[in-house]
């Protein structure tokens, strides 16, 4: 009897258990699809947060622009220093400087020239032109005041100049950027349209044109980048007899010494005349004076007048 109870409680509890899933499944099945089952606050939240971040940012007004492009300047340095020397020491200093510069190798210091002068033992004249790099020369004229003043002399004035040649760089690549699009037209054009013999010659010779424009071009940039990548040094050495004076008589002593200098000139050019003369002088004189010799002696030989009136 017992057993009988047990089972038929069995069975109820599973009855019971097969009508709440039939039930729930049949919720399911009534339930539109676009309902979901409620989610938690905090679920939510995080799925906003994780739509947000993997949206794309709009990019800003001033990224969209276009920034254009800074040209720096490009300036080709040219530098001069006068010194004042001793007489007897402005060539050698010339001479030190000139050994510096070609110690140095070709890639830092080159001598664009070199001269020197002397009139007598008070007065030379020198000068020395050199091409260089930036950083090279910035020490070199660092130490040319020390120079001077070694030598016994001073540095009388300097001077510091720039020459702009952005404008030109610029322009000139732009030059040979459309030489070289017209270039590769051309060979384009010979390659696709051959066309008759006389066209063909007329391209080849044009595109011989160009080429020889655009390799032009190229070595007058190249120069001018050259420039811009050295600096021009020229120094002056001057003796001091021939450096300005400085004083009140400075312009009487001025005068006086050209006053000197056209009495000395004058006597030189007279100098230079007689010497000429002279040879044709020595030549003519002996014939002049046997001609004068003979006209006397004719006069001598010719019979008096005679007298009628006696």
């Amino acid at each position: 009897m017992r057993a009988i109870v047990a089972a038929s409680a069995v069975v109820s509890v599973l009855m019971a258990g097969c009508g709440q899933g039939d039930k729930s499944s049949r919720a399911a099945e009534r339930a539109p699809t676009g309902i979901v089952s409620p989610q938690p606050m905090e679920s939510r939240m995080a799925s906003g947060a994780a739509v947000q971040a993997a949206a794309p940012t709009p990019p800003p007004a001033q990224a969209q622009a276009t920034i254009p492009a800074v040209i720096m300047p490009m300036l080709a340095y040219a530098y001069s220093y006068r010194l004042e020397l001793p007489a007897g020491r402005s060539r050698d200093l010339l001479t030190r400087h000139q050994e510096a510069c070609e110690a140095a190798c070709p890639a830092l210091c080159q001598v664009v020239s070199a001269r020197s002068s002397a009139t007598g033992r008070d007065q030379a004249y020198g000068e020395l032109v050199l091409q260089a790099q930036p950083a090279w020369l910035k020490s070199f004229r660092n130490r040319i005041g020390k120079d001077a003043e070694g030598a016994g002399g001073r540095i009388l004035d300097q001077e510091t100049a720039a020459e702009d040649l952005t404008r030109s760089i610029v322009d000139t690549e732009a030059s040979i950027r459309a030489a070289t699009a017209l270039q590769t037209r051309l060979e384009r054009l010979l390659v696709e349209r051959p066309g008759n013999l006389q066209d063909a010659l007329a391209i080849e010779q044009e595109l011989a044109r160009v080429r020889g424009t655009i390799d032009a071009t190229r070595s007058a940039l190249e120069v001018m980048k050259g420039r811009v990548a050295t600096s021009k040094l020229t120094l002056s050495y001057v003796s001091r007899g021939v450096a300005a004076p400085d004083g009140v008589g400075s312009p009487i002593q001025e005068a006086l010494r050209g006053f000197l200098g056209n009495v000395a000139g004058m006597a030189a050019a007279l100098i230079t005349l007689l010497s000429f003369l002279l040879l044709p002088a020595l030549i003519a004189a002996p014939i002049v004076w046997w001609l004068l010799r003979r006209s006397r002696a004719r006069k001598a030989l010719r019979p008096p007048p005679v007298n009628r009136e006696g």
